[in-house]
This record gives C-alpha cells, sequence and structure tokens, in this order.
C-alpha cells in the first residue's frame, strides 16, 4: 500500500516525526517547522493522470469563467453549484503562457511553500516528457497517433453526456457471467454492448443476453457446433432501443463469428450521418486461415465511406505490431485495414502482454479508449462514439392501486347525485362526465409511481466495481486489478445467491414462477426498426402501420357485401332494459386486474367500487337505449340480428327495425351500449353465457363499455349468422 508521502525540509524534522510514529503513543510529536507537502505516495503513471486532469480541469473552468470541474482519484468531475475563482486562481492564468513549461525551460527551483512545492513535484515529472527526442530517432504516423490517443484516454475518462458510450467485453461463457452483465445493464452507462465468445447455441434464450432488460434488443450469432468443433465461439450485440438499431447481417465460418448492426442516429451538424455500423467479431486462434478470407470478402461489401464503420472483437493476432503496422507472416487484416482506411484504437494489451481485443474505425469517430472491469482473463473496452446522445426516456407514471384509498373513494362515488348531474346531459356527455369523475378521484385518493434509482443494487457493490474500474484503467493485468475485481464478483454472486434464496424460501408461489419464468423466456421485445419489401428502413410507428396495411390488402379481398332484406313491419317492439341485478352480475364476474383501457378505468375499480358505481351506470345504461343511435350502414346487419333475437325469444317474427336504420351515427365509445340487456329471462341466459367471451376479444374497448355488450353480434365487423345465434340460445339453455 502507498498511503502518504511526506516530504519535510530538513533531516532533523524527517527523524522528529518518526520517532513519534514509531514510539508507544503511535503519533508523531508536534514540532514547529512547515514541512514541504503531504500528499498520497503516487506511481509515476498515476502522477501523470492527476496532472493531465488537473489540466483539463482548470482548462475547463476557465472557458466557463468559474470553477465547474474539479479531480477526485486522478478523474474529472462536475461540481453541482459552480463557484467563484477564488483570488490567486484567476491571477494565474490571466496569460496563455504555460507555467510548467516556463519552469522548465528556465531551470528555476521552485519555492518550499505547500502550494507551490506542489506543483513543482508534478512538473518534475512533466520535464521528462516535454524532453526533445534524439535527432536520430523518428515517430512513424501510426506512433504519433498512438501516443496521442494513449495520452488522451490515460489522463481521465469522463462520460460526456453528449456521446454514446460502448463496452465491449470477452466473456468465455456469457451463461455463468448473467450477474456481471445484469449488473453493468442496470447501470444505464453504455447504450451499446458488444460481446465475445458468448458460447451460446441455438437452444438458448436471450435471457442470457438481456437479463430480465426489455429496453435492450440482441443480436448475436453462435457457432454452429460439429463433431469437429464443440462449444464456444460467437458473438453479441446488445444495442438500446434509443439507437434504433437493425440487425443487417451476421457471419459464420469455421471457429469464427460476425454480427454487423446499424445504429440509427438523428443528422446533426456535429455528425453529418443518418447511422454507424457496428461490427462484432471473433476468430478463435485455431480459425484457418480461409475463414479470415471469407469474412474480410464479406465485410468490404458492408463498409463504405458514406457512414462511419466500427469493428471490435477479439482476433487472437498477438504477433501483429500495431505500432508498425507490422507482422512476422503475412496476415490479410493488416492489407485489408491499410486499403480500408481504417485506425486501431486499442493501446493496452488486452490479455498478459497481448494486443487481442481490437477496436477499429474508418472515421474519427472514437474517443476515450480506456481498459475496464475484466469479464474473463481478457480486459474489457469502453470508449466513447462521438454520435448524438438520443434524448432520455421519460418516465410515464402508472397507478400504484395496491395503495389506493378505496373507502374514499367510494363515499365520494355513493354521496355523488347523480341523476342530478346527468338531467341535462345526453348519453355522450354522461359518460364523460363519469369518466372524468372517476378518474379525479384516482387522481387524487391513487399514487403515481416514482422513476427507480440507478439500480436494484446495494451501494457497497457499486463502489467495489468503480475500484475495480478504475483500477483496470490505472493499472491494467495488474495483480491488484485482478484481486479487485474477484472482491466484486464474489460479493455479486454473493448478493444473486441471496437474492434467489429469499425467492426460493418466500411463500409466494406466483414471485416463484415469475422468477423461473424470466431465468426460461426471454422479455418480448418489438423490434425497433423493419425493412420494407422495397428495401427501405422503416423506423417509425406511421411507416410501419402503411406497410403493414399494404402488405395485408395484397394478401385479402374485401368480401362480397349483398343487399339485406327489408324488414318487415312490426305493431309492437319490447323495449330492452337494464336493471340494476344485471349490473351486479356483470361487476360480479369482473376479476380485479389492472389492464389497459381507453378511460383509464381498469377492472380493478369497478370491482372495488362495485357498490357504489350500480347508480351512475344503471343511468348511462337505460339512457343509452332510450336515445340509441346506430350507423346506417356499418350496423344493419346488427340490427338484423337483434330483430331475430327478439323473435326468437317473443316468439314474434314481426318486428319494424325501420327508425333504428336511419337514425344518425353515434361516437364509438357509446356503441356497445347501445345493444342492452334485454329483460326477458331467455336472453338474459344468452348474455351471461357470452359475457366472458365478449370481454375477452374487445380488448380495445373501456371496461365499463364491455360490462354489457350483447356477445360476438356487436363485436365483430361481420356479426354473426341467425342460425348461429339460434344455436347459440338453444346451446345455453338449460
Amino acid at each position: 500500500k502507498r498511503p502518504l508521502k511526506i516530504e519535510c525540509p530538513s533531516k532533523e524534522i524527517r527523524d522528529l516525526l518518526l520517532s513519534g510514529i514509531r514510539g508507544k503513543t503511535g503519533r508523531p510529536t508536534p514540532f514547529t517547522g512547515t514541512l514541504a507537502f503531504i500528499r498520497k505516495d503516487l506511481t509515476p503513471t498515476q502522477l501523470k493522470m492527476e496532472r493531465d486532469a488537473r489540466d483539463e480541469a482548470r482548462q475547463r473552468n476557465v472557458e466557463a469563467g468559474q470553477i465547474v470541474c474539479g479531480v477526485r482519484d486522478f478523474s474529472l468531475y462536475h461540481y453541482r453549484t459552480p463557484r467563484p475563482f477564488p483570488s490567486t486562481y484567476g491571477r494565474a492564468r490571466d496569460t496563455n503562457t504555460n507555467p510548467s513549461a516556463d519552469l522548465v525551460r528556465s531551470g528555476s527551483a521552485p519555492p518550499s511553500s505547500g502550494s507551490v512545492s506542489t506543483d513543482a513535484t508534478v512538473l518534475s515529472s512533466a520535464s521528462a516528457s516535454l524532453s526533445p527526442l534524439p535527432v536520430n530517432q523518428s515517430i512513424s504516423p501510426f506512433e504519433s497517433h498512438h501516443r496521442k490517443v494513449h495520452a488522451h484516454s490515460s489522463s481521465t475518462r469522463l462520460l460526456s453526456p453528449q456521446t454514446v458510450s460502448l463496452y465491449y467485453a470477452n466473456a468465455r461463457s456469457i451463461r455463468c457471467k448473467s450477474p456481471q452483465l445484469s449488473f453493468i445493464l442496470s447501470s444505464s452507462l453504455y447504450r451499446v454492448i458488444c460481446i465475445s465468445e458468448t458460447w451460446l447455441d441455438l437452444s438458448e434464450s436471450d435471457f442470457f443476453l438481456v437479463c430480465g432488460f426489455p429496453e435492450y434488443f440482441p443480436f448475436r450469432c453462435d457457432r454452429i457446433t460439429t463433431d469437429d468443433y464443440g462449444r464456444g465461439g460467437g458473438v453479441a450485440c446488445l444495442v438500446h432501443n434509443s439507437l434504433s438499431p437493425v440487425l443487417i447481417s451476421s457471419f459464420s465460418s469455421t471457429l469464427l463469428e460476425s454480427c454487423i448492426v446499424d445504429l440509427n442516429v438523428p443528422f446533426t451538424s456535429s455528425f453529418p450521418f443518418r447511422k454507424i455500423r457496428i461490427i462484432t467479431v471473433y476468430r478463435s486462434p485455431s480459425s484457418p486461415t480461409s475463414s479470415l478470407v471469407s469474412l474480410l470478402s464479406h465485410l468490404v461489401t458492408h463498409i463504405s465511406i458514406d457512414f462511419p464503420c466500427v469493428i471490435l472483437g477479439d482476433f487472437n493476432f498477438p504477433s501483429i505490431d500495431w505500432t508498425t503496422l507490422s507482422s512476422p507472416v503475412h496476415n490479410d487484416l493488416l492489407d485489408f485495414i491499410s486499403d480500408n482506411h481504417f485506425t486501431q484504437h486499442v493501446h493496452f494489451p488486452s490479455r498478459l502482454q497481448n494486443y487481442l481485443d481490437l477496436v477499429f474505425s474508418n472515421r474519427d469517430v472514437i474517443r476515450n479508449v480506456a481498459p475496464s472491469t475484466p469479464l474473463s482473463d481478457h480486459l474489457s473496452v469502453i470508449f466513447d462514439l462521438c454520435i448524438p446522445l438520443p434524448p432520455p426516456k421519460q418516465h410515464v407514471t402508472s397507478r400504484l392501486y395496491k395503495f389506493a384509498d378505496w373507502v374514499s373513494i367510494n363515499s365520494f362515488i355513493f354521496n355523488h347525485d347523480w341523476t342530478l348531474a346527468f338531467s341535462r346531459l345526453d348519453v355522450q356527455q354522461s359518460y364523460e362526465y363519469f369518466v372524468s369523475f372517476i378518474n379525479d378521484l384516482l387522481d387524487t385518493f391513487v399514487p403515481l409511481s416514482k422513476p427507480s434509482s440507478f439500480s436494484r443494487y446495494p451501494k457497497s457493490l457499486k463502489i467495489l466495481y468503480s475500484k475495480s474500474r478504475n483500477l483496470s484503467r490505472i493499472a491494467s493485468n495488474s495483480y491488484a486489478s485482478y484481486k479487485m475485481t474477484d472482491r466484486f464478483n464474489s460479493a455479486l454472486n454473493r448478493f444473486h445467491c441471496t437474492l434467489e434464496n429469499r425467492i426460493v424460501n418466500s411463500s409466494n408461489p406466483k414471485l416463484f414462477y415469475s422468477y423461473c419464468n424470466s431465468k426460461l423466456n426471454a422479455p418480448k421485445i418489438t423490434p425497433s426498426g423493419i425493412v420494407d419489401s422495397d428495401g427501405s428502413l422503416l423506423l417509425s410507428n406511421n411507416l410501419k402501420c402503411i406497410a403493414f396495411d399494404r402488405f395485408f390488402c395484397s394478401v385479402f379481398t374485401h368480401p362480397q357485401s349483398s343487399p339485406l332484406p327489408q324488414p318487415s313491419p312490426s305493431l309492437t317492439f319490447d323495449i330492452p332494459s337494464v336493471s340494476e341485478l344485471d349490473i351486479i352480475y356483470a361487476l360480479s364476474k369482473l376479476s380485479p386486474k389492472i389492464n389497459v383501457t381507453p378511460d383509464h378505468i381498469p377492472s380493478i375499480v369497478l370491482s372495488k367500487c362495485r357498490s357504489s358505481i350500480i347508480s351512475p351506470l344503471l343511468i348511462i345504461f337505460n339512457k343509452s337505449l332510450l336515445t340509441s343511435q346506430l350507423y346506417t350502414l356499418e350496423r344493419r346487419r346488427f340490427i338484423m340480428d337483434v330483430t331475430f333475437l327478439q323473435s326468437v325469444v317473443n316468439n314474434r317474427y314481426s318486428m319494424d327495425a325501420s327508425s333504428l336504420l336511419t337514425c344518425t351515427p353515434l361516437t364509438r365509445t357509446l356503441q356497445p351500449f347501445l345493444s342492452g340487456i334485454p329483460s326477458h329471462p331467455k336472453l338474459l341466459i344468452l348474455h351471461k353465457t357470452l359475457f366472458v367471451t365478449t370481454f375477452a376479444l374487445n380488448p380495445p374497448h373501456s371496461t365499463p363499455t364491455q360490462l354489457f355488450a350483447i356477445g360476438l353480434i356487436f363485436n365483430l365487423i361481420l356479426a354473426p349468422s341467425p342460425t348461429l345465434a339460434a344455436q347459440q340460445i338453444t346451446d345455453s339453455t338449460p
């Protein structure tokens, strides 16, 4: 451990300080004098990272005109509330000269004050970096770019709010890395996650990839196992739905897999492209040369200068020197990189001292390449894509009905004078008044959900992960880094085991089977984009609806409609009515579930308020029967079926329904009201028999309108024939 470094101005003060620390008290003896400085004893790499981070923070503060950035643990971070410059800060930055360079040129010794001595200590290491190169030493263009990227990424990695972060890892079987991947997905730090060596096959679901996070789309290419080649290999790419990902192609050859995904981004002045292409590759060390040649030939047809392309993965070419772009033997990958103007961005060995995991791009769209916590014996790679960050998803609030105050809701509904409220309103206005009244009560007495925090993981796990990530960035492939990674993985596995034991030992079978189902089946995910028949990409819902409509119209034909016979006149007509018993019976059949309805009144509200809600529903239903208005063309068949049912029940075959066929249309919200429930016992039995079927086949209708629909007659576009209706009556008659 390297906790502190204390520099004393004299040997006597040093001995006095050490004697107090080594004594029985274990603390230094008070003494008079000034210490040069006390700070953490940092390694040269840590000193350089801290110096670069301070320079970047100073530059941002000067540009902002106030202190907005600081340095903590070699990383740049933003203050929540900016502060004004201190008096010394402003005077020290009035000029554009570099004070460190001036001190190095002049060779002057720094003063012995605390603050200045600290700068002098930093400048001592800076002087080494500013020393000129020998005359006979030249730098290749790739090495110059390599040093520039190394200096930029090793300084500090600040997740910019204007870029999209990408995470790449070699997993060596993602099946046993589900806790780690779930932790990374829950952090929401990375919009794109690429994985090599997934070791999955066609029999395994996408749960091992998305881990119950439906906002990520999984794209994968698994290895085809044969007798000669067993398990292993495979690549996957997880993309957030805000980037509208579309799978372009997947490639599989002998011990080599690849997956190509497009990210569709908005066109801006800073990023004048409509998309960026991500290509994930895994090549086994035993893969033959012919497989690599086939892959490169496949990639040539999928890369273009019209949009950026990023190729990343585990290529297993340890013999290539990426500083000089040379190899002991001829390598087709180097020819492909040079011919297509790709740049390699990984400047650190990913496994031991070998550069196996690589990142290429044909445009300058990659920033802040750095190592991160590994998932296997390979270091993970994180970097930023300079593409516009999609707007954050707004939290959609929902009502928490399990915490609702049902006593107050029932009291307000029961004490309200519905007769007076509906006295001067028609059917449509009465229903709108009822819906508005109920929703106002729900807004008042039902709490709303709040957005969840960072994740469900405890703070201790987040701290361990942060330490592991910082150690991987500062001292990659070191013993301390691997030990911290093991500590994090052990703590994470213990947390998941505790969570599973809690679910298994609980007395809630629904929670147990829900957990088992989530492990067996991946969440249902709707693709963000589809490809039309002409090859165009459809991203918006309007374009998708038009495409589906065009496809269905090309398959189905319009039904041949024949003219309906004229209804025979009738002198009598029994107007059906709705009673309180009918409403009570219908409400008793409702299951208290939270279903989605257009009027935002789910079944649980009607079930919990069944005793108080009878009065308004009774008025609305009977008023709708007395003022029935139907579509003259669309519902003509329905009128004839109602006539037939009335004739069967009442043993009368003459009924005048011509007035119903000439009325003006009514809004679709109240259409299911119009049939009502006839008061005849036989037809009431028919309604009770078909109630469940009606409720299941008509989910778009609101819950109150589903209560008193007449069954299949009204809910289908083409009503059932009279023969079928008569058969249903015969079957339901006791």
